[in-house]
């Protein structure tokens, strides 16, 4: 794919999502609020199963959340960025899946989507420039690799910041992931639309 192939597609689908794209780049000051009035931005956590939806089964052991951590990862979250709602974007939800209008509608209200390597990822095509996606790495090869891999290209596209966490030697900690989250969006603050306005009170 090159450049103006992705760019065409982000527009027509937005459009058929019925979503008027207002983007500002003036970047804020500290006393500025990064939202618009009585709207609220999303975190999407992506999961995966070996489901109807899912092309690739014979990886899905290497790219699923373990259940048990996966509920306090998503409290972890939402303490970490209070202002956000965190949401799951899930195979399961067959309505979702087979609805290309509403998983845009549901990226482009999302400041951060993580999610293991995989096509769900591509929908950061529809998330506004600015925005963080954290691609989540088992096996690494040239799918992964900066610039000019499948994920990491799609987001110097569309203008987003792509942070690439390799698990397979140190394992997955889901509170570990939610924290450096946290620190990369925090740093990653360029516009005012689409960055992650996220809590001052954390120690980490």
């Amino acid at each position: 794919y090159n450049a103006w192939e992705v760019v065409t597609l982000r527009e027509r689908m937005l459009q058929m999502a019925g979503i008027q794209e207002d983007i500002n780049f003036h970047t804020p000051n500290e006393h500025e609020d990064m939202q618009e009035p009585n709207q609220r931005r999303s975190i999407l956590v992506l999961t995966r199963t070996p489901g109807r939806f899912t092309q690739n089964k014979a990886q899905t052991a290497k790219r699923m959340w373990p259940k048990d951590q996966l509920p306090q990862f998503l409290q972890t979250l939402q303490t970490l960025f209070p202002r956000h709602d965190v949401e799951i974007f899930s195979d399961t939800n067959s309505s979702l899946m087979q609805c290309p209008v509403c998983q845009a509608r549901a990226f482009h209200r999302a400041d951060i989507a993580i999610g293991f390597h995989g096509a769900g990822l591509s929908n950061a095509y529809y998330m506004r420039p600015g925005g963080v996606v954290v691609e989540v790495v088992y096996d690494y090869d040239a799918r992964h690799l900066p610039l000019v891999g499948i994920f990491s290209r799609i987001s110097g596209i569309i203008g987003l910041h792509h942070y690439q966490y390799y698990v397979k030697d140190i394992g997955i900690d889901m509170e570990r992931i939610a924290n450096h989250t946290w620190s990369f969006a925090n740093k990653a603050r360029l516009w005012s639309e689409g960055v992650p306005a996220a809590s001052t009170t954390s120690s980490r």
